[in-house]
């Protein structure tokens, strides 16, 4: 009996706590927390309607950045469009114009008029293999080249660009309009590039748009709304659909303004209310593109092509097609481009291949159905997007390749990882999935390298003393010699791991960081350490010798090697390391350890094991890996989205250098002779270093 009263007791005095619990949550909420969410939410209505301020930069056609130069390759394409008579588009590298006819290749457009760069494919197999191909390659390389349309110059962010990677574009009020994913808005007139950028940075960070004929709207990645009415932008609704919700389309439809989603479906937004609309058809699909004629409205997805009815519902018109995108022709013809590089007509609820161009994915990016105002001899043609190419359908069914010349600043890719520079000034240029180009001196030529082995590279360093270019990619470490024959270093020599992400050197040799660990060459003989070695994590980013102290960076913070042992490791909780995730590390001359981390910014170990105190105005921004040096004093952090921070330790001052980048997201430095090269997502950039020593005041 007393057990069994124990156990009541205990029973009452658990529930007793568990109300009490309650009761104490309840009025920590209504008493702290709601008051602060009703504060959240009326200050969020209190923004909507209000004009956003911003900073707008102004380029007169011709007028180049003084000290920069930007070099981008012509792919990844987006959109185009027809602007007074010529056609405009949108790319990774930046905008590109064509023109009906012989094309002009001048300095009109702040573009060198002879072509400096020629692209020098590798064929020989014996030492770089095969070149990466697929079925489409096959068979859009084997068409005619088009001799109508000419590439007549591109427009880069040395030419006033925000950014060179452009998302999308439209023509409203004899302008065209650009938006970009993290440098705002650009606006061009024929006369003058004009980019606008907003104080406050989520409306920087821009998804799609679209026009009425009174007004521009912006969608924001945070899912703003900013209406713009050619004088000022104001901000018509904030987060419409909340922060986890991609919005890919919209469009204005009998004063309703329909939003597309990455697989939450299809909304409609009346005044203030934003809804979701005919989730019996759309949910769980993702909205490529929404399209409007006067009396109706198409909604492509990834499982067909919809029209909407009469009486508000829609109506799959398409078959079960991955819709990629769609147009309207001038003849009411619908056409729709699916994920397959195949074109498709619409006829009778019906779809069609009119043409096809193999069997490899391949998205379809935009169909630009081409009038009298792109040129008589054009009328009825349809320019083809796809990520690498730019194809013409002619009114008969002809399918050409239109030849995009970015006069002489033509890379092969975008996506800039590395950037070395060997002993005879060739510049080496690593890239995220295209191989290496090499930049000859004088930058005569561009040698394009890609294969199996040479694909994905991460980092690029020279030896010296051996006359070798080192890179680490996906298939262990490439070494080069002057020839451009090339060796591996791979697990079967010893390497832990054949992910390797950054190379060092010391005297008895290499030091590989991988995603398994760090392996270090001891005269020849490889020897690792990982986790099981008390390495704070294997997955390790980058490294930095100082004396007889090896530091590598890790996922899990910073180890100390010293004799192949792990001496010491600086965590989150045991240091002031602001971030566990670590991806880059260098030595400054008095032997302190600055340290970049991906979301805490920078840190610095000084040498007697002290941390340094720094009140960094920039707060909590990524590091990208290995994108971080020190040149003349100046530690130079090239990050995820802010572009360029610079920190002078001798002054305690900070910067922030932005002007001219190709992207805010900065991957790699490399200083040669008075340039300083940079490289980004979306191109490079040459700044000469007089330019940093005005920005800095030096």
């Amino acid at each position: 009996m007393k057990l069994n009263f124990t156990k009541k007791r205990l029973l009452v005095i658990s529930i007793a706590v568990l109300v009490l619990l309650c009761i104490f949550i309840a009025l920590i909420y209504f008493i702290s927390i709601k008051p602060a969410e009703e504060a959240i939410e009326e200050a969020r209505k209190a923004q909507e309607g209000e004009v956003l301020d911003y900073e707008s930069y102004t380029y007169r056609i011709g007028q180049k950045k003084d000290g920069t130069r930007v070099l981008s390759a012509p792919v990844n394409f987006t959109a185009a469009a027809v602007f007074r008579e010529d056609i405009y588009i949108a790319s990774g590298g930046g905008l590109i114009r064509l023109k009906a006819g012989d094309g002009v290749t001048s300095d009109a457009m702040g573009v060198s008029a002879r072509t400096e760069n020629r692209n020098l494919k590798n064929t020989e197999s014996r030492n770089f293999g095969e070149f990466r191909k697929n079925n489409n390659e096959a068979v859009i390389n084997s068409l005619d080249v088009d001799d109508m349309l000419k590439s007549s110059g591109m427009f880069t962010s040395a030419d006033g660009l925000g950014e060179n990677h452009i998302i999308d574009l439209s023509v409203w009020r004899e302008q065209l309009v650009m938006i970009h994913p993290t440098a705002g808005i650009t606006v061009y007139d024929r006369e003058r590039i004009l980019n606008f950028r907003f104080k406050e940075d989520r409306y920087n960070r821009i998804s799609t748009l679209y026009a009425d004929e009174n007004h521009i709207y912006f969608i924001t990645d945070s899912n703003d709304l900013i209406e713009y009415d050619g004088s000022e932008f104001r901000l018509k609704k904030r987060s419409m659909l909340g922060a986890k919700t991609i919005i890919t389309s919209a469009c204005n439809f009998k004063d309703r303004i329909y939003i597309g989603t990455d697989r939450n479906g299809l909304y409609q937004y009346d005044n203030s209310d934003c809804r979701s609309v005919h989730e019996e058809i759309f949910e769980n699909k993702r909205i490529s593109c929404i399209k409007q004629r006067d009396d109706y409205m198409l909604v492509a997805t990834d499982a067909g092509l919809y029209r909407s009815l009469s009486d508000g519902g829609f109506r799959l018109i398409s078959g079960e097609i991955p819709i990629s995108s769609a147009a309207f022709t001038a003849e009411k013809e619908i056409l729709i481009g699916d994920y397959f590089a195949n074109i498709h007509n619409i006829e009778n609820d019906r779809s069609r291949v009119v043409a096809g161009f193999g069997n490899a994915a391949e998205v379809v990016s935009f169909i630009l159905p081409l009038s009298a105002e792109a040129g008589a001899e054009l009328k009825g043609s349809k320019l083809i997007g796809l990520q690498n190419d730019i194809l013409r359908l002619s009114s008969e069914g002809l399918s050409q390749r239109v030849a995009v010349d970015n006069a002489g600043r033509g890379l092969n890719a975008n996506f800039i990882t590395s950037i070395a520079v060997d002993d005879i000034g060739r510049v080496w240029l690593g890239y995220f999935d295209r191989g290496i180009d090499i930049i000859s001196p004088g930058w005569s030529a561009i040698r394009h390298m890609e294969s199996d082995d040479v694909r994905v590279i991460r980092h690029l360093r020279y030896d010296m003393d051996r006359s070798e270019m080192y890179a680490a990619g996906s298939r262990g470490v490439l070494v080069f010699d002057q020839d451009l024959n090339y060796r591996k270093i791979t697990t079967a020599d010893g390497l832990i791991n054949n992910e390797v992400s950054h190379i060092n050197f010391t005297a008895e040799g290499g030091i590989y960081c991988t995603a398994g660990g760090v392996t270090i060459d001891k005269g020849g003989l490889l020897r690792s350490l990982y986790v099981f070695n008390n390495l704070c994590n294997n997955h390790t980013y980058s490294s930095a010798y100082i004396h007889n102290w090896l530091f590598v960076a890790t996922l899990g913070g910073i180890s100390r090697i010293e004799d192949l042992e792990v001496k010491e490791n600086y965590r989150v909780l045991n240091s002031s390391l602001p971030h566990s995730w670590v991806t880059a590390l260098v030595a400054d001359g008095s032997g302190n350890l600055w340290i970049g981390t991906y979301g805490g910014g920078l840190a610095c170990l000084n040498f007697d094991g002290s941390w340094e105190e720094m009140e960094c105005p920039f707060k909590d921004f990524e590091v990208n890996n290995n994108a971080l040096v020190i040149y003349d004093g100046l530690l130079f952090a090239g990050t995820l989205s802010e572009g360029i921070i610079i920190y002078s330790p001798e002054d305690d001052e900070w910067f922030n250098y932005r002007a001219g980048l190709p992207s805010m997201n900065v991957t790699s430095f490399y200083r040669y002779i008075d340039d300083l090269y940079v490289g980004t997502d979306a191109g490079l950039c040459v700044v000469k270093w007089d330019v940093i020593d005005d920005f800095t005041g030096r």
